[in-house]
């Protein structure tokens, strides 16, 4: 235990404005460390990742062959706030998901930087990566704050996940008596700054006599109770921004992106990684469609109409231009 506690205080002596923060578990060993793989592949800057995992399941991890990777215990920095006991009965919620929540808030306890952000184990990063591309300034982070329009209208996600979360965002935002119907948050691997997460818990968890269990009891969202925070202390400036990482919540999104012919460098356009959600039973990396989807697609979103009318437009009179033209309004 002691060397894990060295390793964070060596960690402080170098005093990080940013790092990534990634809570795992042994049962998720394949898919971190093919995250490892690609972020070493792709880590320019040297960017330091620190990785947590519960004290009994730290000898099974070896990540002894990759550089900027630093294991600590949970326990190192939270045990006083994990929860032992399952507080959710009649729900699919474990003691190993609360306390990943809880680990993700009071990560900042470590005094190992300033802004963290927060990792998935089911992350593949797909090029290059920058502080910049986290960070607005040095003191300024990048906030992930958004609607989630396209995903709520999605039939195969919206009665069986975006009904219930948008309650329990709602919850949140009742609770800290923010008066905006937009509901600006992020399913997660938002980039947290300590001050800010320092103030929820002296200027509100403390006040109200709350735990950090206490908040995820009335919502178990923990990064829409960091965002709404943010949104009602004002203590940092709000750069808003879009997901650093591309989501396929759900089966039929990567079905929908499949048969639509979108590769991995398609998404790297706009995208720093993918994500691929293993609650579904996943694959553990996005594998670039077979060419023919994309023409396949293509076929079937051929405009015809256009293109016969462009053809009349150049071949023929304009009377039968006009008439062609009223013709395909119609239909």
């Amino acid at each position: 235990m002691n060397n894990y506690n060295k390793e964070i205080e060596k960690l402080k002596i170098k005093n990080l404005n940013f790092c990534f923060y990634l809570k795992t578990f042994i049962r998720d060993f394949s898919r971190v460390y093919m995250l490892l793989e690609s972020f070493h592949k792709y880590n320019v800057e040297n960017i330091d990742l620190i990785i947590s995992c519960p004290r009994k399941e730290l000898n099974k991890f070896n990540f002894s062959n990759f550089k900027n990777i630093v294991l600590i215990s949970d326990e190192d920095f939270a045990s006083e706030y994990l929860s032992n006991e399952i507080c959710w009965p009649n729900t699919n919620m474990t003691v190993g998901y609360v306390n990943q929540e809880i680990c993700k808030l009071v990560f900042h306890k470590t005094g190992i930087a300033l802004n963290y952000l927060c990792l998935d184990s089911d992350l593949i990063f797909l090029k290059n990566f920058y502080v910049s591309d986290f960070m607005f300034n040095y003191n300024t982070p990048y906030t992930v704050l958004i609607q989630d329009k396209e995903l709520s209208i999605q039939r195969f996600y919206k009665k069986k996940y975006w009904e219930s979360r948008q309650k329990n965002v709602q919850k949140i935002y009742k609770y800290f008596q923010l008066e905006d119907p937009r509901l600006k948050t992020c399913h997660g691997m938002q980039v947290l700054n300590t001050e800010s997460l320092l103030s929820l818990e002296k200027d509100f968890l403390k006040i109200n006599g709350l735990s950090w269990l206490d908040l995820l009891k009335i919502s178990p969202y923990e990064f829409t109770w960091y965002n709404c925070w943010l949104q009602k202390s004002n203590l940092i400036e709000i750069k808003t921004c879009e997901p650093f990482f591309k989501t396929f919540h759900c089966r039929e999104e990567y079905i929908v992106s499949q048969l639509t012919g979108l590769r991995k460098k398609d998404y790297a356009y706009s995208y720093i990684g993918l994500v691929l959600n293993s609650g579904w039973l996943s694959p553990k990396q996005y594998k670039d469609p077979p060419v023919i989807f994309y023409f396949l697609f293509k076929i079937i979103s051929f405009n015809y109409k256009l293109y016969l009318y462009k053809f009349f437009k150049k071949y023929s009179p304009k009377p039968i231009v006009l008439f062609i033209r009223k013709i395909f309004k119609n239909y």
